[in-house]
């Protein structure tokens, strides 16, 4: 957090080394990288998935569960608008065909400017 509200991410510049790539399921950060980076394709897609499973965390303090085909964050928190929980969805889709091809795509989506919050 930075001054107030506003959130900042950084990049901490982790190396790609089959020691990172490598490291064991539960290892925390893994759970933000795309599961074909254990293979080591390095595409856009990858930075998708990461921004995705960032979102999900964001929104409902739970980690991404690695295992799961794509992250749903309206089943921990109903609150969530289903635009925004489909926006995740797609994101974090375990095949990098599934999710979106670029991140001009997700700013594109025509629901991306709904709040996050269904209105009561």
């Amino acid at each position: 957090m930075w001054r107030g509200s506003t959130l900042k991410l950084i990049d901490l510049n982790l190396p790609l080394s089959p020691g990172l790539l490598n490291a064991p399921p539960d290892w925390a950060p893994s759970r933000y990288c795309a599961p074909e980076l254990r293979t080591g394709q390095l595409t856009e897609c990858c930075n998708i998935y990461s921004m995705g499973a960032l979102l999900f965390f964001l929104v409902t303090g739970r980690r991404p569960d690695p295992k799961a085909s794509e992250q749903h964050p309206r089943t921990y928190n109903k609150r969530i608008n289903p635009h925004f929980d489909a926006i995740v969805a797609k994101a974090t889709a375990q095949d990098p065909q599934e999710r979106y091809a670029s991140i001009a795509q997700i700013r594109n989506c025509q629901h991306l400017a709904r709040l996050f919050y269904s209105a009561k």
